[in-house]
């Protein structure tokens, strides 16, 4: 896939919890770089709002696509999974 980047992305200080999203055009990364120097939610907001609508758009999709991989990146060091899957065989068709 040329044109298309990949971006890591970790808590100051914390590499170790970091993600990496990849299949981000260089407008996505550019985005990222910018949506991660701020230093609180607020700042974020108000850039956000400052953005015209697509880039606006596009930065509520990156914000989804950070915490869908922090959520995967958090269920895979997770074990055991045996009450969920419990639950989940209750709906399984046998």
């Amino acid at each position: 896939m040329s044109g298309y980047r990949s971006k890591k992305l970790s808590s100051r200080g914390r590499e170790d919890r970091g993600i990496e999203i990849t299949g981000l055009t260089i407008e996505q990364v550019e985005l990222l770089d910018a949506m991660w120097s701020f230093d609180t939610e607020e700042d974020l907001t108000e850039w956000q709002d400052s953005l015209p609508l697509h880039l606006s758009q596009q930065v509520n999709s990156l914000i989804i696509l950070v915490l869908l991989e922090q959520f995967d990146r958090i269920l895979n060091t997770e074990n055991d999974y045996s009450e969920a899957n419990e639950v989940i065989s209750k709906f399984t068709l046998h």
